[in-house]
């Protein structure tokens, strides 16, 4: 369904202009995916002139890197906010899973279409890289406060981790599964893998292989 023109806008702060044409960009993604989301539409959807839209985003690359790095700034607010912060692993797990497929479903097609397109420049694909390895960094930090588990172990289970995430939220917005279930099924994956990484059968093995002296 085409995303309606709004009246002209009002006069906004620069900071609020960029923030209100992302959100309007995001709707175009909802609406038609990441092939809707040109100059010219967004201008139109806003109710402002292309060069407005030009004096924040140079061109449809930047829109969509500027669309990425909200979403992730976005996402790990609201994931830190969710955090109980009670001392007990699980508990702050459930809560900050809970957290990040209700950010997932509330973005639903928009967000999924942004971060699984293909064939996109090099520049998105590595503004999605980005996202990813803050998510994954923080994720990892999360794991190495409550295990103890060496950091390249953290991370490669962080990774596997919430690649899963991913995909159970997005089939969770998609109703093929409930947020409860979700919540279950990843907490149950993580907390038996952290287990094993944390008592491995060699003590202070790691499960990542270290490069040796002659290896780069």
């Amino acid at each position: 369904m085409p995303v309606a023109s709004q009246p002209r806008a009002r006069r906004l702060s620069y900071a609020d202009r960029h923030e209100h044409l992302l959100d309007v960009a995001f709707e175009l993604l909802e609406a038609g995916g990441s092939e809707a989301a040109r100059m010219d539409a967004l201008a139109r959807a806003a109710g402002v002139t292309r060069p407005v839209v030009y004096e924040h985003f140079a061109n449809r690359e930047a829109l969509l890197v500027a669309l990425i790095e909200q979403h992730g700034r976005r996402l790990y607010w609201e994931v830190a906010a969710a955090d109980a912060a009670s001392g007990d692993f699980e508990t702050d797990l459930r809560s900050s899973v809970r957290a990040y497929v209700a950010g997932v479903k509330r973005r639903g097609a928009g967000l999924r279409s942004v971060m699984s397109s293909i064939g996109v420049s090099p520049t998105v694909e590595r503004a999605r890289s980005r996202v990813w390895d803050v998510a994954i960094d923080n994720w990892a930090a999360r794991y190495q406060r409550g295990f103890e588990i060496d950091r390249a172990d953290a991370r490669l289970l962080a990774e596997f981790h919430l690649h899963g995430l991913w995909g159970l939220a997005g089939r969770c917005a998609a109703g093929e599964i409930s947020a409860s279930s979700v919540e279950d099924l990843h907490t149950t994956i993580v907390l038996a893998s952290l287990e094993a990484f944390s008592n491995p059968s060699a003590p202070n093995a790691s499960f990542v292989e270290e490069p040796s002296a002659g290896r780069r």
